[in-house]
């Protein structure tokens, strides 16, 4: 293979041309990139914005005549967004009125009953599994559980003023 330098002026022309480019569509790739992740981050934003209000106004008058059924009525239609796990709504006396917590308790049991299973044939040696797979398996079954716990556990107030 010949060096760059003894190439021909045609050869050159063509691999400048190739790295910029090249340099072009990278810039133009990230620009294209951080617009989209920035209008994302936007629309969500205000799409829970929207969510809050329009629940807000739907809970005014359950709110001020402390209606529980009602209210709890309200905030189970947040079951229709899989994003929104957890809220509350308050009365006048900033007393937990009712809340909305997303569960889902059949896959949390099977994550722990897999757990506990998998636990249990490892302690009886009735499974040949290597340490990483071991490890890999009981980890990911853990994370698994742990994430339906902490749903569970999130029950301490937050409002978005």
């Amino acid at each position: 293979m010949l060096q760059f330098k003894n190439r021909s002026i045609q050869f050159k022309i063509m691999t400048l041309m190739l790295v910029i480019t090249c340099i072009a569509v990278i810039i133009s790739s990230l620009v294209f990139v951080s617009n989209d992740l920035w209008v994302l981050s936007r629309t969500l934003r205000k799409d829970i914005v929207v969510k809050t209000e329009m629940t807000a106004i739907n809970l005014a008058s359950s709110i001020d005549f402390e209606d529980q059924n009602e209210a709890g009525k309200i905030l189970a239609s947040l079951r229709a967004d899989p994003r929104i796990f957890l809220a509350y709504a308050y009365n006048n006396n900033n007393q937990i009125l009712t809340r909305y917590h997303y569960r889902n308790v059949s896959e949390q049991q099977h994550y722990q009953y897999l757990f506990q299973s998998l636990n249990t044939l490892i302690a009886s040696n009735s499974i040949e599994l290597t340490l990483n797979e071991k490890d890999t398996l009981i980890n990911f079954l853990h994370d698994q559980a742990a994430v339906y716990y902490l749903t569970e556990e999130m029950r301490k107030p937050f409002r978005i003023y």
